[in-house]
């Protein structure tokens, strides 16, 4: 079922001409998030995503008609910027997602500590209570955020 908001933002994406997206379904390049700020983020509803085939950063936005924001997330990310439309609720989850989960991942892996299990496979090596503590109290979905935190190593 579309909620009110999803249904406006379509509406609105449509009238402009812009694409929409779908933050629970889209993948995130933490290496982007890190050259905004979660409180810039936060205040003008933006999300960087990824590049995209032609080089420019696909960016979710509450309110991609801000040419000074458009011109500042450019400077920021030092790249062209594509706009995609979603609603503030939307960009609002997955700022809390990436950017709380990020933090985890990085505390999570600050524990782990090389070790060679065989001639060819090396592995991390986690204390299994820690683990269990920090999956259990990281929020929303660790699992995902922990397994992009390792293949990214």
């Amino acid at each position: 079922m579309i909620s009110t908001a999803d249904a406006d933002v379509a509406a609105l994406a449509l009238s402009l001409g812009l694409p929409t997206v779908d933050l629970d379904e889209t993948w995130v390049d933490s290496q982007l998030l890190q050259r905004i700020t979660r409180v810039f983020a936060e205040r003008r509803l933006v999300l960087p995503l990824h590049r995209g085939p032609d080089g420019r950063v696909h960016v979710a936005m509450a309110n991609p008609q801000d040419q000074d924001l458009l011109s500042e997330l450019e400077s920021s990310l030092a790249a062209s910027v594509r706009p995609f439309m979603a609603s503030a609720e939307a960009i609002r989850r997955s700022i809390y997602r990436h950017f709380d989960l990020a933090a985890f991942a990085r505390d999570l892996l600050r524990d782990a500590r090389p070790a060679k299990t065989s001639a060819t496979n090396l592995g991390l090596e986690l204390d299994p209570s820690q683990l269990s503590r920090k999956l259990r109290d990281g929020g929303a979905a660790p699992y995902v955020e922990l397994l992009n935190a390792l293949l990214l190593q």
